[in-house]
């Protein structure tokens, strides 16, 4: 599974991460409550494994899969970054449910 890096007007990586990764090092119930500026106050490798956390979370719900190497990432990235540059105070779980609804309706719709 690959993960995702968030960061606020800096640049994004997408990382390979474990599947099956320690305890997460923000629990889910404080981890939705984190502004996009909170996110990118914190280091590189927690900041990538709280975003896939709600990433994973948000896919659930919604019903999209990630995968190694997948174009889904990326596009996600991309989705995550613009509307945290453009909301720094939103709640990123916000932001990141939002990328995630947003290319679930896209496949679908590409079916």
């Amino acid at each position: 599974m690959r993960g995702l890096a968030i960061a606020t007007g800096l640049a994004f990586a997408l990382s390979p991460l474990a599947a099956s990764a320690a305890e997460p090092t923000v629990p889910f119930e404080e981890a939705v409550y984190k502004t996009c500026q909170d996110v990118q106050a914190m280091p590189p490798q927690p900041r990538v494994e709280l975003v896939r956390q709600l990433a994973v979370h948000a896919g659930q719900h919604y019903g999209v899969v990630f995968r190694d190497n997948d174009k889904l990432d990326t596009e996600l990235a991309a989705m995550i970054r613009a509307g945290c540059t453009m909301f720094p105070s939103a709640n990123v779980f916000f932001i990141v449910s939002a990328a995630v609804r947003a290319e679930a309706e896209a496949l679908r719709t590409k079916k």
